[in-house]
């Protein structure tokens, strides 16, 4: 089944199953449990709001070719997130509060601005990973090889686990800022 629009009302709990598909807006001002399950965006501008939308966990996402996904100010991912079509950060943040690793033929094009990875979480780094704003590393972030990070915006590197994160390539645009931690392991060029 495909829902045009998904609306949760204040009193109203969505619990989806294994996979939840939407074409347009999400609005949750109540509350929306992903369990283990994956919603997809498949359809034209799809915009995250409500409420309580800034606090909604999502399990995996994926956006799917032809789709924008447009977040409410903090985007909260467990699982995956696969970026086959477009995500527009805004000046919101995605928080990464479990095992991630992004994939999909936009992710490395995709221009994230702040980038939180919480206590005990993991990121495994795309290929590229775009930057526009903060970084905060208190989980993991697993570089690879030949990963880069491309920061172009104004940027404080921070979090409890940045000074010991080791990166494989950094990258700043022209015209960019990054306030660097105390110590920056770079493993690459």
């Amino acid at each position: 089944t495909n829902f045009n629009s998904i609306s949760i009302t204040v009193a109203g709990t969505l619990t989806p199953g294994t996979t939840l598909n939407i074409g347009g807006n999400f609005s949750n001002d109540g509350s929306f449990v992903s369990g283990a399950g994956i919603v997809v965006f498949n359809g034209g501008i799809s915009t995250l709001s409500g409420a309580t939308m800034s606090t909604t966990d999502f399990n995996n996402v994926t956006v799917n070719t032809g789709a924008t996904l447009v977040p409410a100010s903090n985007f909260i991912l467990n699982g995956n997130l696969v970026l086959n079509g477009s995500f527009t950060a805004g000046a919101g943040t995605i928080t990464f509060d479990g095992t991630t690793t992004p994939s999909g033929t936009n992710i490395n094009t995709t221009i994230f601005n702040h980038v939180v990875i919480t206590t005990g979480s993991s990121l495994t780094a795309p290929t590229t990973l775009n930057v526009s704003g903060d970084l905060t590393i208190d989980g993991t972030y697993l570089a690879g090889t030949l990963r880069t990070i491309v920061f172009s915006g104004n940027t404080l590197m921070s979090g409890a686990l940045i000074n010991s994160t080791n990166f494989y390539s950094i990258a700043i645009n022209p015209g960019a800022t990054v306030t660097v931690p105390a110590q920056l392991n770079i493993q690459g060029d």
